[in-house]
């Protein structure tokens, strides 16, 4: 390939909040794998990866910022020829700020401040971050690109000012999270900021899940006339290699099936409910699961997401009949525990139903 070719590894990968340690390991895994990597020019995280998303009151703590400090200064130590793309929170003269810098040679070249902080369902960043103003551009093999944060891609502001400056590409890294409506709307935000601009937009965004929040990753490139030319999978950690020929208007496309791009199938949603088990459980570090099976179809989807979050191993079911449970019901929930290999529990409730009738007899009487 031309030395015109931007080669770029998106790090869609999963974080825990507050998990620094670890988060940074996994960080410095992914940068020593792509150092090795001579055609590798930049790697892109997601927005504050070192703490993940969303850190909430964890921001208020010194000790955490200071940790984040130290983190930062273990992955410079890392970068080598590559150019890293890494978001994190940021102390700078008492306040706080959602940044994006741009590390090469074991040093911070440029930093982005957020400047759009959204605050409104799952958002609150205006409670802990402050704004920044600023545009922030770089050269990357003689070609300028500029940084943007998450909601900037939403606004005018931040895209304008890159196009008025110059650049080819813009970088937008991203914890958005999934809602089966957005994945079209952010197609057509990206594509129509990127026609419109004249831009390549390397959108990169987090995956996994987080209490009740679940990223789906789907991080995506789109070339100056607007068009996808890459998709990372939905709900799946990994690093995804992709490359952008700066001289070439239409680039090659690197998609395995376009027809995702604007749909959202079942099977993306059920996707999406196991990567959610399956963090929740082992991010808060349960030993399993117990479901409540009934026989119908509510909690046979439940078990059957568990199973496959967890293992079956890692899943009880405990089957409570009562006066008023037929025997298919409880045939159906025998049968689907053990189609599934999973342990199962048949607990009648009808002493401590009759218990409670018995008890509260005098009280329905009147």
């Amino acid at each position: 390939m031309a030395d015109h070719d931007i080669h770029i590894v998106i790090a869609q990968l999963n974080f825990t909040v507050g998990d620094i340690e670890n988060n940074t390991k996994k960080i410095i895994e992914a940068i020593k794998k792509v150092n090795d990597d001579n055609n590798a020019d930049v790697i892109v995280f997601p927005e504050l990866c070192v703490s993940s998303y969303p850190p909430e009151d964890l921001l208020l703590r010194p000790a955490f910022n200071k940790s984040i400090n130290i983190a930062v200064e273990k992955i410079k130590a890392v970068t080598k020829n590559i150019h890293v793309i890494l978001g994190y929170p940021l102390i700078q003269n008492e306040n706080l700020y959602n940044v994006c810098s741009l590390i090469h040679d074991k040093k911070i070249k440029k930093t982005y401040y957020k400047q759009y902080l959204p605050n409104y369902s799952v958002f609150d960043e205006k409670r802990y971050f402050t704004s920044g103003n600023d545009l922030c551009t770089f050269e990357i093999k003689g070609v300028t690109a500029a940084l943007t944060i998450c909601e900037d891609i939403w606004v005018e502001k931040p895209t304008a000012e890159a196009a008025a400056a110059n650049a080819k590409i813009l970088f937008n890294i991203n914890a958005s999270p999934f809602d089966k409506n957005k994945k079209l709307e952010r197609k057509n935000v990206i594509s129509k900021k990127a026609s419109e601009s004249g831009m390549f937009i390397v959108y990169v965004n987090l995956v996994g899940g987080q209490d009740e929040l679940i990223f789906d990753g789907n991080s995506m490139v789109f070339d100056k006339k607007g068009n996808i030319i890459f998709q990372a999978p939905e709900f799946e950690e990994g690093l995804y290699k992709t490359h952008i020929d700066i001289k070439n208007v239409e680039n090659k496309k690197e998609l395995k099936n376009e027809k995702n791009l604007y749909s959202v199938e079942e099977k993306i949603i059920y996707k999406g409910l196991v990567l959610g088990v399956k963090d929740y459980v082992e991010k808060n570090n349960f030993q399993g699961v117990v479901v409540g099976l009934s026989g119908g179809i509510d909690s046979a989807l439940t078990l059957c997401i568990a199973v496959d979050a967890l293992g079956s191993k890692n899943v009880e079911a405990l089957i409570m009949p009562s006066r008023y449970t037929s025997k298919m019901s409880t045939d159906d929930a025998r049968a689907l525990a053990e189609k599934l290999k999973v342990e199962y529990k048949i607990i009648s409730i009808e002493a401590p139903f009759s218990a409670f009738l018995q008890s509260l007899e005098p009280i329905f009487k009147k």
